[in-house]
This record gives structure tokens, C-alpha cells and sequence, in this order.
């Protein structure tokens, strides 16, 4: 398994641009739809010859699969439901 800040920076080099959603989970910490983010992260896999690069995405994917578990549930500032992960800046309101 991976370390929380190991998993933040390979979501910010997988992101496909600001619109992405590694770019949003590593900038926010808020995760609005884990199923979006793995297809995301498995076409930048297919997308690569790199045996490397499909292990990091694999390895970033598993611990997704753990954090979408565990990670607390509850309203960002927007008023959006949203998974937390663990370096999001705000505490999820119930």
C-alpha cells in the first residue's frame, strides 16, 4: 500500500487538466465519484506502453479502492456530497 502524500502526487501527475478528477481529488482532497476517477486513471493506463506507469496507476487504483471504504462521507462548502480524503482542508458536514 501506499502512502497517502505518494498517492496525492501521482493523482497530480495523472491528471489530464483542471478539469480532470485526479486533478480534483489531489487539489481538494474531495472525491464526488470514485468509479469516474478509476475509469479516468485506467484509460491513462491503456493509453501507455509503460509496464511502470500501468503498475503506478494500478498501485494509485488499489488505494482508491480503500480510501472510497473509509474515507468519511458528508458536504463540502458547495453544499456537494463528496468522499473526503485524507489531506482534504475541510471537515465534511453531516
Amino acid at each position: 500500500m501506499i502512502h497517502n502524500k505518494t498517492a496525492r502526487r501521482l493523482l497530480y501527475a495523472w491528471h489530464g487538466g483542471q478539469w480532470s478528477p485526479e486533478y480534483a481529488a489531489a487539489s481538494s482532497g474531495l472525491v464526488d465519484n470514485f468509479s469516474d476517477l478509476r475509469y479516468s486513471l485506467n484509460k491513462s493506463a491503456l493509453d501507455t506502453d509503460s509496464v511502470y506507469y500501468k503498475q503506478q496507476i494500478a498501485t494509485l487504483i488499489n488505494w482508491l479502492n480503500v480510501q472510497e471504504k473509509k474515507a468519511p462521507i458528508g458536504k463540502a462548502s458547495d453544499g456537494k456530497t463528496y468522499a473526503f480524503l485524507p489531506w482534504a482542508t475541510e471537515e465534511p458536514k453531516q
